[in-house]
């Protein structure tokens, strides 16, 4: 499995870093986006990326930061050849896009991009990829994190976390992971090290940053923690497994 960081942002775009998103892709060809932060399909598009490999869209909360991105994908569907399954925290969610989209194109998009509840727990499998949701904290609504399995790899990703970090999934102390990626912008460094030092992973990637002089206290302590931690740009990507 490939995991490319299209989007690195915290709530806002910053100098060089986009809205969050990031894309998985299995061996076998099929792709995910997990949020769609803004402008992730002119980052594609400019990449030169096959669009007709993207199977399904996780959007982890109803933020506009991981979701402005999904009108684009919404909007020229038909015209970049796109069939994928837009997975939405909220039924509310899926009823704004719904009348979105019958906006945009009336009558719809010709079915290209369905909306689809996410519920708490396994939700998806395409006999390619495995997601199961594991709801934090974050906000008021339904919002998660997300365990990702294909190619005998396992990638949890976390979405934004309550600053307690009271949400920070106790199965990660247990279950093996290859990669964990979290944020770092509604909590300190060493309150997330103080959450990763016991996880049962080979290494995590810190996105989401805010403020930047966070990354200098996240880089500081990179050396004492126990697995591998990494600090994404936009455009990286990493073969996991």
């Amino acid at each position: 499995m490939k995991i490319r960081f299209l989007g690195t942002s915290f709530g806002a775009p910053a100098v060089g870093r986009h809205q969050q998103s990031i894309l998985l892709e299995a061996d076998s060809g099929e792709a995910y986006l997990v949020d769609a932060g803004a402008p992730v399909l002119d980052i594609l598009v400019n990449a030169g990326y096959d669009l007709t490999k993207i199977k399904a869209v996780f959007i982890t909360h109803l933020h506009g930061d991981h979701m402005n991105g999904l009108h684009d994908i919404i909007n020229l569907a038909a015209y970049y050849n796109i069939r994928c399954t837009i997975w939405l925290s909220e039924q509310r969610g899926i009823d704004a896009f719904t009348v979105y989209t019958d906006m945009q194109t009336p009558g719809g998009n010709g079915g290209r991009t369905p909306f689809r509840l996410i519920t708490e727990g396994a939700f998806y499998d395409d006999g390619v990829l495995r997601v199961k949701s594991v709801q934090t904290e974050h906000m008021a609504g339904p919002c998660y994190g997300f365990l990702l399995e294909a190619d005998g790899t396992k990638v949890y990703i976390t979405g934004d976390l309550h600053p307690s970090l009271r949400d920070f999934p106790a199965f990660l102390y247990t279950e093996k992971t290859d990669l964990i990626v979290t944020e770092c912008a509604h909590f300190s460094p060493e309150s997330l090290y103080d959450a990763l030092r016991n996880a049962r992973t080979n290494a995590a990637a810190v996105v989401h940053v805010m403020p930047d002089a966070k990354y200098a206290g996240l880089q500081a302590g990179a050396a004492d923690m126990p697995m591998e931690i990494l600090f994404p740009a936009d455009g990286d990507c990493y073969t996991i497994g």
